[in-house]
């Protein structure tokens, strides 16, 4: 029987919208059938469920169930993407505890330490985390010019110290914009920071850790064309992502190190992301852990992910398998035939084994020239690349290379299940879809397949 989940979104702030596109991202990476999947929007006290229908449902608080025609659904699980209030500083959360439903993220203590970017901030402070001179300002407090720019000084940021996703965030420059950009950020939250500008290269890493394993994606390298980290250079493209960052390798695991310390030191559980400044002499520096990251196809743990690689260990030629991991964290084991497993024997005997990777690169199966690791990114262009030299007037892709091999293996097999778990469509009707000519090319040979008696 599939287990019911419940993808939270919405909130009580001005991330709803980015909210609810996180939701349809986490929509489209959950296996449907394995599980059966609505979105929850939540707004002040209206919590709605989407039914595939359109149409809407209300939730009961009461035990979080919701009436589909007659039946009462109940979920088993929720997965949580509201960016604020109330599901990121942990009140959803308590309310999931009191009724003993899993959920996805970290719990009540966590997220509201982390909610509040100057707590979570002085709180890692104390283990010894690098972090910006700032000033904490609550609702009714205010502070000086003057004093802004003797403890502070200028450049500096003035934003929330509550939410995310750089609403009524200012950098300011000069005297006379910083009291209307306190005023700006207080429209967005209660509490307000004055943070000293740091001058450096910005990075964000991507962290979860299971009982049996830890997973520290690389990191991503910021680039606004923007003054700052802007809403539009995190929604509207203004910016570049670049994964794996264009750092030292000291430097990488540096930052995996400490994405992983500040992991344990908050206790938190799930999915996070940590966001960093280097600055002169390779120093990092916090600027805050999001416990709720985005996760739409453009967000950064789905480039990290992407870019993450695969290792030695990962291939297992007892079995003829290989351990990869699907868009959205999902891994799985993906068999190959003898061509294959010859192939890949003599390449780890030969060009692998000859390799020296530099540190940090030791476990990569597949090598760059430089003797780094090669992500998916990496992978996909050198396939393109020697694509174009073999077959210059057609344009290969490595997903056209993965739908012929999906072609090739529902006209060998009829069984479209199987070609959905092997290319890892999350539906069969995704599957259904791109090989529809196909199931109409066996019905019209049916046609013939069956004789009449003679009478």
């Amino acid at each position: 029987m599939k287990r019911t989940i419940a993808i939270v979104a919405g909130g009580d702030t001005s991330e709803f919208h980015v909210s609810l596109r996180s939701a349809q991202g986490i929509y489209s990476f959950i296996d449907k059938e394995k599980y059966t999947l609505y979105i929850v929007e939540m707004q002040g006290t209206r919590w709605e469920v989407q039914l595939p229908d359109g149409a809407k449902a209300p939730v009961d608080r009461n035990d979080f169930s919701f009436m589909l025609g007659t039946e009462k659904i109940r979920f088993d699980f929720a997965y949580i993407t509201i960016h604020g209030t109330p599901g990121e500083d942990g009140r959803l959360q308590g309310y999931f505890d009191m009724m003993h439903i899993p959920y996805s993220c970290c719990g009540v203590l966590a997220a509201a330490i982390t909610y509040d970017k100057f707590t979570c901030n002085q709180y890692l402070k104390a283990f010894g985390v690098r972090i910006a001179e700032s000033l904490l300002l609550r609702q009714g407090q205010s502070v000086s010019d003057e004093d802004v720019m003797e403890k502070i000084g200028l450049p500096c940021f003035i934003k929330p110290s509550l939410g995310g996703s750089s609403f009524g965030v200012t950098k300011v420059k000069t005297k006379e914009q910083i009291q209307p950009a306190i005023v700006k950020a207080f429209e967005e939250a209660q509490e307000v920071l004055v943070e000293a500008f740091m001058e450096g290269t910005e990075l964000t890493c991507g962290c979860y850790k299971t009982k049996d394993k830890t997973v520290i994606f690389p990191p991503t390298e910021v680039v606004t064309h923007n003054e700052f980290f802007d809403y539009d250079a995190k929604y509207n493209g203004q910016v570049d992502e670049i994964t794996p960052a264009r750092i030292s390798d000291e430097l990488t695991n540096r930052v995996q190190m400490l994405t992983s310390a500040i992991y344990d030191i908050l206790g938190c559980s799930g999915i996070i992301r940590v966001d960093y400044i280097v600055t002169a002499g390779e120093k990092i520096n916090l600027l805050e852990v999001n416990t709720t990251p985005g996760m739409t196809t453009t967000s950064f743990i789905p480039q990290q992910v992407r870019a993450a690689g695969l290792d030695i260990k990962d291939v297992d030629f007892k079995n003829n398998g290989i351990m990869v991991t699907r868009k959205g964290g999902n891994q799985m084991v993906v068999y190959f035939g003898d061509e294959v497993a010859e192939a890949l024997k003599n390449y780890m005997a030969g060009d692998r084994a000859a390799a020296t990777p530099l540190p940090g690169h030791e476990q990569a199966l597949f090598l760059s020239t430089q003797r780094k690791r090669m992500g998916v990114q990496a992978v996909e262009n050198m396939v393109k690349k020697y694509a174009r030299q073999v077959t210059p007037n057609k344009k290969i892709t490595p997903h056209k290379l993965r739908s012929t091999y999906g072609t090739s293996l529902y006209k060998e097999t009829g069984d479209i299940y199987l070609v959905a778990d092997v290319l890892g469509h999350k539906d069969v009707n995704t599957t259904k879809k791109h090989y529809a000519a196909i199931d109409d090319n066996r019905r019209r040979k049916a046609a013939s397949a069956v004789k009449l008696r003679e009478i």
